[in-house]
């Protein structure tokens, strides 16, 4: 069986932009769902956190230390369903902030060579399957990823139909149209991210026509740039490559446990040669 490698993609494949350092698009589709006026993003750290959490954490901030007043959706017993509804419009305010130049994205350095390199040699076509394990909700991706002008066509897709494995109703909503998705795990199936990877397993399994137990841990493989990245991996015994590309250093991954560290992906032969021999270490 193949090794599927899930990327992650904030702080890993690409970079984000906003002309202002505290704005997100994420903060802009939660004050128009929920009529508020939050101002800032301070108080609440995304990395490696589903938007969905995100939004959340938002919202418990700002209760907490701003006061702003959430009782009535409580009260309605509207809240989860808003959290729902606001993370389901983030894509569109991702693209508005594009459109309106608040905010861009751009490809990592190395990442391009690595991606082409990886698909096109056919001495790593037996070896890997190429998907995304990511906080991101799923709609928002290819919006990212053409403004970051990374192509689609590294990644392996499925069909929609196979999304109704997720959890999470947003999939459940749209027509079965037969449509081919990326393949892997987003924040539209799950809040805490340590869930998401048994989604990505049964979708790899339905690639492969196999059963999902047919999979061994062993034939997935994490990469990401943050604690909570590795923590997801091991939290499954899934073995996680750790690239010091967003904030955090090379030490700090190497505290969190991380089976393997990068700098970066500047030696892409060494990346790859991690990709496929990495293992997981319980700590």
């Amino acid at each position: 069986i193949p090794r599927l490698l899930l990327f992650d993609v904030d702080g890993t494949l690409l970079r984000s932009r906003h002309k202002h350092k505290l704005y997100s698009p994420l903060l802009v589709t939660l004050n128009e769902t929920f009529g508020l006026s939050i101002s800032t993003t301070e108080g609440v750290l995304f990395d490696g956190l589903t938007d969905r959490l995100i939004l959340r954490k938002l919202l418990e901030y700002n209760e907490s230390v701003h006061k702003i007043d959430l009782s009535s959706f409580k009260k309605a017993g509207t809240y989860e369903e808003y959290i729902v509804k606001a993370a389901q419009n983030i894509a569109k305010y991702h693209e508005d902030a594009i459109s309106k130049g608040i905010s861009s994205y751009e490809i990592l350095p190395h990442v391009d060579k690595l991606l082409t390199e990886l698909t096109t040699r056919p001495k790593f076509h037996q070896k890997f399957y190429i998907g995304l394990l990511s906080g991101n909700m799923i709609d928002s991706i290819p919006i990212k990823f053409h403004n970051a002008k990374i192509n689609l066509k590294y990644f392996n897709t499925i069909t929609q139909s196979v999304y109704y494995f997720s959890n999470f109703h947003f999939f459940k909503k749209k027509k079965k149209d037969g449509k081919s998705h990326l393949l892997g795990a987003f924040g539209s199936d799950a809040e805490n991210r340590n869930d998401l990877v048994k989604f990505a397993k049964q979708r790899f399994a339905f690639k492969l026509g196999i059963k999902p137990e047919q999979i061994g841990n062993d034939r997935l493989l994490i990469i990401g740039d943050t604690p909570k990245d590795i923590e997801c991996a091991h939290s499954n015994q899934v073995a996680c490559v750790a690239v010091a590309t967003g904030i955090y250093s090379v030490k700090d991954l190497q505290t969190a446990g991380a089976d393997v560290v990068l700098e970066s992906f500047e030696d892409w032969e060494k990346a790859i040669q991690h990709f496929d021999t990495c293992q997981y270490t319980s700590k």
